[in-house]
């Protein structure tokens, strides 16, 4: 008996090849099987395309809340979707930034030369 081996140790069956090689197809299946986390900040003044971005990017169409040009400070709004393609899951959170830039005095901008 070499000294690698121990009398109380149990034999394991494989069911499978097990090597560094199958590691990638490990790792895809546990991922598709728990599924994904995915969180998205989006920055940018009202109107300028944040959520025709996001509808685009995930190919379909999140609610989308009506807000002002005129909103006093920024708010940052998060929302959670759980989205299915196939067989992954995906978790997504969109944060929103309501009212970022919409209160920079824009009619006074300089030209550079």
């Amino acid at each position: 008996m070499s000294a690698y081996q121990d009398k109380n140790a149990r034999p394991l069956s494989l069911s499978g090849h097990v090597g560094f090689d199958s590691l990638p197809d490990q790792l895809v299946n546990k991922s598709t099987s728990q599924g994904f986390c995915f969180n998205i900040l989006c920055i940018g003044e009202t109107g300028i395309g944040k959520s025709t971005l996001m509808d685009t990017l995930f190919n379909t169409n999140f609610e989308n809340f009506e807000s002002s040009h005129f909103e006093p400070r920024v708010k940052l709004r998060a929302q959670t979707y759980d989205l299915q393609e196939s067989n992954v899951r995906l978790k997504l959170t969109i944060v929103n930034t309501v009212g970022f830039g919409d209160q920079m005095n824009k009619q006074e901008r300089q030209a550079y030369s």
